[in-house]
């Protein structure tokens, strides 16, 4: 071979080594930088998820369950640690407690280190996923409330660009922050869960360890001490969280947007009351008009929390079209015709004539006499049927949305303040009161006190009358007497009143019924629409919600006051 195809081969070989040296810097480069943006990526959204709490997703996730590679790395660590255990326990020397429980400590920091390493790479690959899945829906629902906004808003359609834009702005900032409350309140309930389940499994294997060498009760204790300070340290964390979840259970929209949609409906209320009153002089000829009326009215936190988790924000304006909806389905209005053949005794006239024997004259004269004849008889029946509002809202949400509606009545929406007045606004707990002994030593009001006290708390139903369905305020009262003497069937307010004997203020006394009116939208309203069991010194026992003790001189009450009434015998 001559020196130059001797060089040529050299150089040749001498580029090829040095393509694949590069190729392989190149190659080790990449994995590094892919390592490094890798780390720098998942270091920030750790930093992320110390400054703000995880992001939320409405719908149902999986519960991350420790399995795979990490449940291998728990199980060969526990293993190694009895192998050893049981290696040192054979020793006979007096010191192979101190050694177990040494080798103990080692064992399960290497084992704890080893899992947490692998738990982070895992935790890292899930996080980086459900990170961006959360992302894409939580801009997707942001989206929805806001084409859903525009829809029903005329007026923001025709505003500039940038006006929608500080407005989509405003719906974003408030869905997360109801967003990032639903998910500490989530995270809660399933560190409480796990915690049962953790106890639960380390109280049967301690039973399973009785009686066992203390080297290897030592052991578990370890164990067991190491996993519960993990678990605690989680929930500690949780807890610090746990103020969050004051926003996601609170009414998101504006108190006078709130408060603005319920007297809408109660307006709808008033002029549905109004329309009743009007039938019988818009409907003339009718020998009769029967009423089977029910109440009219609702509970406003129904009202509040069922348009909440439908639009998270709502203005006033914007859910008239729903209100109008609502109304509809909670109330039926029915009138209608009927005509009876009836029979009545009639007294009528009919001429006879006699003729005088005598002259031969004839004369007429008018003879009264009763029959019986049939007529048609017209009747209007006006039947109102309430079905209450709850009832109503209850099937047109979802399984997600229901939930969030049981939340918002559950608290209330952290604003009970806002219809703290209000007859039929749900409450969550009831007023207890000791009755005076001197009162119950009259035998029939302690009997009716007896019958009552066992009801408290029940919430308030429309229509109401045994503790099977509880009760509303009629309800409430006929159960009562009629399990304490009485015998008057299922009245309501008005019925009521009818049975007993009114008395003045000064003379009621405890047992007297109480008669309030115009407490909702009544066609009636000067007669009682409301009753309770006057228990003495301005406090009666009645079906509010829920059942509860309350008093009577609070302004409320004394603006609708209309009666004291004495049961018969009473």
């Amino acid at each position: 071979m001559s020196k130059i195809e001797h060089s040529k081969q050299t150089l040749q070989h001498d580029k090829t080594s040095t393509a694949g040296n590069i190729a392989d810097r190149l190659k080790t480069q990449h994995k590094k930088a892919v390592k490094r943006k890798t780390q720098k990526a998942y270091g920030k959204l750790l930093r992320k998820a110390k400054k703000t709490p995880t992001k939320l997703s409405f719908e149902d996730k999986k519960k991350t369950v420790i399995n795979g590679k990490l449940k291998h790395v728990l199980e060969r660590s526990s293993t190694e640690v009895g192998i050893a255990a049981r290696s040192k326990v054979r020793q006979s020397d007096d010191n192979s407690g101190i050694h177990a429980a040494q080798l103990t400590q080692r064992s399960v920091s290497k084992g704890v280190q080893t899992a947490k390493s692998t738990h982070e790479k895992l935790r890292f690959q899930k996080d980086i996923k459900e990170f961006k899945g959360e992302q894409k829906l939580f801009k997707e629902n942001v989206n929805k409330i806001y084409e859903r906004s525009l829809k029903k808003n005329p007026q923001l359609q025709k505003t500039n660009p940038i006006k929608k834009a500080l407005y989509k702005r405003q719906i974003k900032k408030k869905y997360a922050t109801a967003y990032r409350a639903e998910a500490m309140r989530k995270k809660a309930k399933k560190a409480k869960q796990a915690e049962k389940v953790v106890r639960k499994e380390f109280g049967n294997l301690f039973k399973k360890l009785a009686g066992k060498k203390i080297g290897m009760v030592i052991i578990i204790a370890g164990l067991a001490l190491t996993l519960m300070m993990s678990a605690c340290t989680s929930c500690l964390s949780m807890c610090a969280g746990g103020g969050s979840t004051v926003i996601v259970t609170s009414y998101t929209s504006e108190d006078e947007d709130i408060l603005g949609a319920d007297a809408d409906y109660e307006a709808m209320e008033k002029a549905l009351a109004t329309q009743i009153s009007n039938i019988e002089s818009e409907n003339t000829g009718y020998d009769e008009y029967r009423y089977y009326l029910d109440q009219i009215g609702h509970d406003p936190h129904v009202l509040a929390s069922y348009l909440t988790v439908k639009y998270i924000i709502y203005t006033r304006e914007e859910v008239q079209g729903d209100l109008a909806y609502l109304f509809n389905l909670q109330y039926e209005l029915t009138l209608t015709p009927i005509t009876e053949i009836r029979t009545r005794i009639e007294t009528r006239t009919r001429i006879e004539t006699e003729i005088d024997s005598i002259t031969g004259d004839v004369y007429e004269y008018e003879v009264e006499y009763e029959e019986e004849v049939e007529y048609e008889y017209y009747i209007l029946e006006i039947k109102l049927q309430n079905t209450s509002l709850g009832r109503v809202v209850t099937p047109l949400l979802n399984r997600e949305e229901l939930e969030g509606y049981s939340v918002y009545m559950e608290t209330q929406g952290n604003k009970p303040e806002l219809f703290e007045n209000h007859p039929y606004a749900s409450r969550r707990e009831y007023m207890a009161y000791e009755i005076p002994p001197e009162a119950l030593e009259d035998a029939v009001f302690a009997a009716m006190i007896a019958e009552a006290e066992k009801h408290l708390g029940r919430p308030y139903v429309w229509g109401g009358s045994s503790p099977s369905t509880s009760f509303d305020c009629s309800g409430f009262v006929s159960w009562v007497i009629n399990n304490s003497g009485w015998n008057v069937g299922r009245l309501n307010a008005r019925g009521l009143s009818a049975i007993t004997t009114q008395v003045s203020s000064a003379n009621a006394k405890p047992g007297d019924l109480i008669f309030f009116n115009h407490t909702y939208a009544s066609p009636e309203p000067h007669l009682p629409t409301h009753v309770g069991i006057y228990v003495g010194n301005n406090m009666m026992i009645h079906a509010g919600n829920p059942i509860s003790y309350c008093r009577t001189d609070t302004p409320f009450w004394t603006e609708h006051f209309h009666s004291f009434g004495r049961l018969p015998g009473n």
